[in-house]
């Protein structure tokens, strides 16, 4: 594209920098009750909040916000103490929340420290990659990106230096064979991919579900010997034991985090949807039609595609069967024309998409269960960059691209708007989905927690949300049982949710939720002394697995009891409490 007397550079350089511009626009506007807030969902309290590498940021804060004549001190050794060789060496060997991403801690400790919400701004415009810049806990995959495309990038270069090499490299051998073996030399001549097993390695160390980017490489080699195939053969033995040959490196970093992310998935916790393994399948291959959906018809984008549990049924939902339909038909087509036409881009390109989404299609359970999620098409929607770039620059499509462009600002600033506070946000996804039982549970705790409590002025309006969270909630596995009788607290029935959880007790004594929920029960209701309770709950903790979110949570609520006991013991001497002085306990550390 090329405006008034700019070069086409130019032209591109100020059509991105007013695209980014738009999109970064809601950042920049602020006033009111229109703050932009850190909302705490999903993984961020683990990530930030009760991370033991970001405390030192957390406590600078507490510092200042008790002393601010001390703030620029307080913060000065919170940076130090963040980058210290303990702290960089803890970022470098814990694994949390079930993943090994130590690069991702340093891009946190930024986030945290430096620059805020708004720390990686832009991969691209579109608006389902919003979530990405909006969201602290996703912005790891903007950095995993960065590394990504410098990997490949790297490898390209390498690619196109053999191909150059190999013009002037040919012999009197049949055309294919000269150029295949002329391509085999220049490759050989440049050695083993150490700077793109180096950019490579950092990409993993970032975000964990770019493990399979080798991939590309080998699509990448499989696309350079169709195009110089002039005589019919095709991609070799001899030819694909070299470039593995050549890819070593790499390869010995893949199958390093292969088992590294194992390793770290295999005490995944349970989540209130816990699929068998041919519904993990059924979901798997509804990935690619679902994100594609999104991709091209970014109309209802939100924060969470809750997963009903009739969803995966593959007669019953008809989403399911045209999902994977589609799927086949477009793979036969891709077959068809690499057979017949000799064309293999469009499988190629399938095959890039469908791997980069095979990490987070929920083949492998791993946290929360969705239908899919907004950063989960960040990887694979990389491939629409070369294939785009290639339309464009055989066809005059310069309006069409500026209304694409244009739109796509758009309806990211408005996406962006959506992830100003934690209440817009769930109200957001609600209106969208009016049956979204986590939504309304978020929303409810949030209103209970806004300073000055909402729930307090308009407790008929809470009571409401938690009645909706409870109806549409999970109910074939325990934690959604769990979910569905902690609910009755907040809704007055306390009473009722013990004697559940009294029940569940004899069917499941060694759970770490329902031995914690027990030994809340049964210290408000009097019905066991402290050192009774302290031994329910560290039993809760014993029988949670190092790693788990039910491990982090019960080990939370051990700590807030021991502190409230120092404090009680501390004002009352050594005794036992009251009835009514053990209801300042909080019910809220049920699991």
């Amino acid at each position: 594209m090329k405006l008034l007397l700019l070069t086409t550079g130019e032209s591109v350089a100020l059509v991105s920098a007013l695209a980014l511009a738009l999109f970064a626009a809601p950042l920049l506007r602020a006033t009111g009750d229109d703050q932009w807030e850190f909302i705490s969902l999903y993984d961020d309290y683990t990530n930030f909040e009760v991370n033991p590498v970001l405390l030192p940021s957390s406590a600078a804060a507490a510092s200042c916000a008790g002393a601010p004549s001390s703030c620029a001190h307080d913060a000065s050794n919170a940076s130090t103490s963040l980058f210290s060789w303990h702290n960089l060496y803890a970022m470098a060997t814990m694994r949390r929340i079930n993943v090994y991403e130590p690069l991702s801690w340093l891009l946190k400790a930024a986030i945290v420290h430096f620059v805020g919400m708004d720390a990686t701004l832009l991969y691209l415009v579109h608006p389902m990659h919003v979530e990405v810049v909006a969201w602290p806990s996703a912005q790891p995959y903007a950095l995993a990106a960065l590394f990504a495309n410098l990997s490949l990038a790297s490898y390209l270069q390498k690619k196109k230096s053999a191909l150059q090499s190999a013009r002037g490299n040919r012999s009197r051998t049949p055309a294919y064979e000269q150029a295949q073996h002329a391509v085999d030399e220049a490759c050989e001549s440049a050695g083993l991919d150490w700077l793109v097993a180096a950019f490579f390695l950092c990409c993993v160390l970032s975000k964990s579900v770019a493990v399979l980017l080798p991939v590309a490489f080998f699509l990448v080699d499989v696309l350079v010997v169709y195009r110089i195939n002039t005589s019919g053969s095709g991609f070799t033995m001899r030819a694909a034991l070299k470039s593995t040959r050549r890819k070593a490196p790499v390869l010995v970093i893949f199958l390093a985090f292969i088992v590294i992310t194992l390793w770290s998935n295999g005490e995944s916790w349970e989540d209130m949807i816990t699929l068998s393994l041919p519904e993990r399948a059924l979901k798997a291959a509804m990935a690619p039609a679902w994100t594609l959906r999104h991709l091209l018809w970014p109309a209802r984008l939100r924060m969470h595609y809750q997963l009903r549990e009739a969803d995966l049924d593959l007669f019953g939902n008809m989403d399911a069967l045209l999902s994977i339909a589609a799927l086949v038909l477009w793979v036969l087509a891709g077959v068809w024309r690499w057979r017949q036409q000799r064309s293999p881009v469009a499988f190629l390109a399938t095959a890039y998409f469908c791997a980069m989404l095979l990490p987070t299609s929920g083949l492998v359970q791993h946290g929360i269960v969705t239908q899919g999620c907004d950063r989960y098409a960040y990887f694979p929607s990389t491939i629409f960059v070369p294939l785009l770039g290639y339309a464009f620059g055989r066809a005059l499509v310069g309006v069409s691209y500026g209304a694409v462009l244009c739109a796509s600002v758009l309806l990211s600033k408005a996406q962006m708007e959506t992830w100003r506070n934690e209440r817009t946000l769930y109200e957001h996804s609600i209106r969208l989905d009016p049956t979204d039982w986590r939504m309304y549970s978020w929303l409810a705790k949030t209103l209970a927690s806004a300073s000055p409590p909402v729930c307090a002025a308009e407790p008929q309006k809470c009571q409401q949300l938690w009645r909706l969270a409870r109806t549409f909630a999970p109910t074939r596995s325990l934690t959604g049982v769990l979910f569905r009788t902690k609910v009755l607290v907040p809704l007055g029935e306390f009473d009722l949710a013990c004697s559940v959880y009294e029940q569940l007790l004899l069917m499941h004594p060694d759970s770490p939720a329902v031995l914690n929920n027990i030994g809340v029960c049964r210290l408000l209701r009097g019905a066991v002394t402290l050192s009774g309770a302290r031994e329910l709950f560290a039993r809760a903790v014993d029988a949670a697995d190092t790693g788990k979110y039910a491990q982090g949570s019960v080990a939370h609520t051990l700590e807030n009891f021991e502190a409230w006991v120092a404090a009680f013991r501390e004002e009352h001497g050594d005794r036992e409490p009251t009835n009514q002085e053990r209801l300042t306990f909080s019910d809220w550390v049920m699991v």
